[in-house]
């Protein structure tokens, strides 16, 4: 590589190093360690980078980290910030020149007074980060060979310079008044005023600047200007190409953005709408509150353990729970939180029947599927619409007719509807369907839920998945 490179590679080098000492992490061994793990990882260390300030590039630098460097142009960005006071507002203050300086504390009034100690302090502060913000503020507009600009914004100009022109010139408390590099540039560019000045009795020649254009206020001011060249000055001609590219940069919207919710890895029952409904509101009660001391979530999930486990040829619900409790299939509190008439219900009805006379039955299936992000949010930009995302997720139960995959989830949501159930879990047997064509590699022809509440069939099929 050529001299500039290895230069900057060296001085990465020696940042990284500095940046290791700062981390404690160990001495010059652990920093060695640390590279060779890097290298044999494969990991490596990204070169650094070769921009110069020739660079024909624009850079975006602190103004402490541009400090001895030159560039064509600079543009010193958000002048209307206000300094840092924090210095000189905090209760206690401490400076070189006034020591400490404190405010006088009434806790029995809650209040607190600023003391002659602590108001000299103060003011030593406040000098201090002046002069500072002088020093860094010098440090920017140095840093221009041709042309400098100063952008920030007001939301109203007049009342912006009348606020901040009651000083004759630019005297040391001109310069404490000032609140942000705008504000101070402003006095010294017009220091006959006071600062800039727009009012109905202003002159023409000052009532003509513009807030957007420091470069005219400049030029009107430069030492033996031409007045008439500076009144003749005119609007800067427009460029319809420029503005036409700025438009479209302006404009233009990343075409890879994925959906919100949308990862490269997401769980099926994602897509359940778990929008609030103040029709349900409230209805679900503290464990201790319920017969079983168990909470509606707990009672859900000790009724799918049945239905997980149970023999589905079975008689009767009450007999199938006298053999899973005698086999450790369900412990005795979740049994107390059954609903055997719906699960006897559920046994004896046409679903189950169906499931009997299946092909194939499958039960708690786990899947993993990728699956093209299209498919899943119909709304994605076409750009993503292809990319595959892996779909994770468990079906309650799978069977098989004819060649062709029947989905069954089972709910134990009270008080619904059958629209309720199709509004909040169609999307989640959707991306059901989509994965468990792709994992038995055949056609999802209907995605069903059985309700235990009501021991009802929804189908909520939206189309045969192939």
């Amino acid at each position: 590589s050529d001299p500039a490179s290895r230069q900057a590679n060296l001085i990465a080098m020696t940042e990284l190093s500095r940046s290791f000492a700062q981390s404690g992490r160990g001495e010059l061994s652990a920093f060695i360690r640390f590279i060779d793990s890097a290298i044999r990882k494969g990991a490596g260390i990204a070169a650094a980078s070769e921009v110069s300030p020739e660079s024909d590039v624009v850079k975006i630098y602190s103004i402490h980290k541009s400090k001895g460097l030159e560039f064509p142009f600079v543009i010193i960005a958000g002048s209307t910030g206000g300094y840092n006071k924090t210095d000189s507002s905090a209760n206690m203050i401490i400076t070189p020149v006034t020591g400490i300086g404190l405010r006088r504390t009434e806790p029995e009034k809650l209040k607190r007074y600023p003391t002659v100690a602590h108001c000299a302090s103060a003011l030593a502060a406040a000098r201090s980060s002046m002069s500072e913000e002088l020093r860094v503020l010098y440090v920017a507009m140095t840093r221009a060979r041709e042309r400098l600009l100063i952008i920030g914004s007001v939301e109203d100009l007049c009342k912006f310079t009348s606020g901040s022109n009651v000083w004759s010139d630019l005297t040391p408390a001109a310069v404490m008044r000032s609140g942000n590099i705008l504000d101070l540039t402003l006095k010294g560019i017009y220091p006959e005023t006071g600062g800039l000045r727009l009012t109905d009795t202003d002159p023409p020649d000052v009532r003509a600047v513009r807030n957007w254009e420091l470069v005219r206020i400049v030029s009107a001011h430069a030492e033996n200007a031409d007045e008439d060249a500076i009144e003749s000055i005119a609007e800067p001609a427009s460029d319809p190409e420029l503005a036409e590219l700025i438009a479209q940069k302006v404009d233009y919207v990343y075409p890879y953005v994925y959906p919100d919710g949308a990862m490269p890895k997401t769980k099926a029952s994602q897509f359940e709408d778990a929008r609030f409904s103040e029709k349900h509101f409230a209805e679900s009660v503290p464990g201790f509150m319920t017969r079983n001391g168990m909470t509606a979530a707990e009672a859900g999930s000790a009724n799918h353990l049945f239905l997980e486990k149970c023999d589905l040829s079975a008689d009767s619900a009450a007999a199938e729970l006298d053999r899973m409790l005698k086999n450790g299939d369900i412990s005795e509190r979740s049994a107390k939180a059954l609903r055997m008439d719906e699960l006897d219900a559920f046994l004896k009805s046409g679903t189950a029947e169906r499931i009997r006379n299946a092909d194939r039955v499958i039960r708690e299936k786990e899947f993993r599927a990728q699956i093209p992000l299209g498919e899943l949010y119909p709304d994605a930009e076409d750009a993503v619409r292809g990319d595959k995302i892996l779909l994770i997720g468990k079906a309650d139960l799978v069977f098989i007719e004819d060649g062709q995959a029947v989905i069954l989830d089972y709910k134990t949501d009270r008080h619904k509807t059958d629209e309720d159930f199709r509004t909040a879990y169609s999307g989640q047997l959707r991306a059901y369907s989509l994965a468990m064509a792709q994992v038995l590699d055949m056609p999802v022809k209907e995605t069903l839920i059985f309700a235990l509440d009501g021991t009802r069939e929804i189908n909520i099929t939206e189309r045969a998945t192939t």
